[in-house]
């Protein structure tokens, strides 16, 4: 059985979108995710119909928005949506995947938050602080 995998990003900004089981429903929901970020992309892989639970359960991940101030300390996550997993796009769901999508880091004199997919809260604290060295290394933060 193949399963289609939509996905965004590159290395640790790499996320599972969302998983299907018809391709013509990931070419749906890439439809709807075009132009929001540049990297958003179909992958196919094979699965036996037994490992398809597991399948979709290792690329489960989370929308969390997360927030720090720019000495990495008082790093909080909260749990904002749970990402589309075989099944349709729901409208509702837009914001928060659109700014998990697009990996949108806002920032201010005194802290940096962001949406991100991550598999839980110390993956989406590990990827703003990465952001937030990249940001620091620049010297492009407010």
């Amino acid at each position: 059985m193949k399963v289609y995998v939509i996905t965004s990003g590159d290395y640790d900004e790499y996320n599972i979108v969302a998983v299907f089981i018809e391709r013509k429903n990931a070419e749906r929901c890439l439809r709807k995710l075009h132009g929001e970020t540049m990297r958003v992309r179909i992958e196919e892989y094979e699965a036996k119909d037994d490992e398809v639970g597991k399948l979709v359960n290792i690329l489960r991940k989370k929308v969390y928005r997360v927030g720090m101030n720019w000495d990495g300390n008082d790093a909080r996550a909260n749990l904002k949506k749970n990402i589309g997993i075989l099944g349709g796009w729901k409208s509702e769901d837009d914001f928060c995947y659109k700014k998990a999508l697009k990996a949108e880091v806002l920032q201010n004199k005194n802290e940096i938050h962001g949406w991100f997919f991550a598999v839980d809260e110390k993956h989406a604290i590990k990827i703003l602080n990465a952001k937030r060295i990249q940001l620091l290394s620049k010297g492009d933060y407010k």
